[in-house]
């Protein structure tokens, strides 16, 4: 998203896992960040993430996306309904898919 290249976690055994985000209108993920690759597709709304000093992005119904690594973001529902993106983590045993942060200054 960033315009970064991105490896799968080497040395632990894998761990894949997938979720779907769900955000009520106005809601927020709150500050946080990944230390491994994650791939998103909105299935539902409109999302903002904000990358803080990197910029925003608008992801809509349809979109892929790619998660920014170890770089702090928020993302926000900016859409008028409900917004929801399956999320799809690939990451290693032992490993923190997400970590909360502070929000950068």
């Amino acid at each position: 998203i960033l315009g970064q290249s991105f490896s799968y976690p080497a040395g632990k055994p894998t761990k894949v896992t997938a979720t779907i985000v769900t955000m009520p209108p106005g809601g927020t993920t709150g500050w946080h960040e990944h230390p491994i690759p994650v791939f998103g597709y909105v299935l539902e709304g409109e999302v903002t993430v904000d990358y803080g000093p990197h910029g925003k992005r608008v992801f809509r119904k349809g979109d892929p996306l790619m998660e920014a690594i170890d770089t702090a973001h928020d993302g926000h529902n900016t859409g008028e309904g409900v917004a929801r993106v399956l999320a799809v983590f690939m990451g290693a045993e032992g490993l923190a898919d997400t970590t909360k942060v502070a929000p950068p200054e």
